[in-house]
């Protein structure tokens, strides 16, 4: 896809996506930081993606080119990826930036509860093997059973949500 300047935007996989938001959402963190302290206005996500180009490539163009790599990636991916889906409602401002902050420990939750419901489903198991277990459902090389991740779901919401999300 050619784009001004004669360069061309590369896609970007969901993976590549996923951690150019981590890496864009903590570079808005420092740059909230040092304009606070200067007392500045703060950037919003979207003109940050700017800033943070701009910064990593030197080149106007390059980071005009950027946020449109960006951009496309956040449509290819936001409606089978949930961190990129964050990150274009944090660009969008339908939710709040620091969402992200939300995201990311409700993400360590249901890691932790996962591995509690293996280890409660399998105490005989060896940890080693648990762990593997744990590793390849997080890993996407074993889906999640029906029940372990219904489990998830009663621990992290009450009995009347969790059905709601059930189903």
């Amino acid at each position: 896809h050619a784009v001004a300047g004669g360069g061309v935007v590369r896609d970007q996989t969901a993976r590549e996506t996923r951690e150019l938001a981590a890496q864009l959402v903590l570079s808005k963190a420092g740059h909230d930081a040092r304009s606070d302290a200067a007392r500045l206005p703060r950037e919003t996500l979207a003109q940050h993606a700017g800033t943070f180009f701009s910064t990593r490539y030197g080149l106007r163009h390059l980071a005009l080119e950027w946020v449109q790599v960006l951009d496309r990636a956040v449509r290819a991916h936001r409606d089978r990826d949930p961190d990129v889906a964050a990150l274009g409602a944090m660009l969008a401002l339908d939710v709040d930036e620091g969402y992200w902050t939300m995201h990311e420990s409700a993400k360590g939750i249901v890691r932790d509860l996962l591995r509690v419901y293996l280890k409660g489903k399998h105490p005989l198991k060896a940890e080693a093997l648990v762990a593997r277990m744990h590793a390849d459902r997080l890993a996407d090389k074993v889906w999640l059973a029906e029940d372990e991740w219904q489990d998830v779901l009663r621990y992290m919401h009450s009995h009347a949500e969790a059905l709601q999300l059930a189903h």
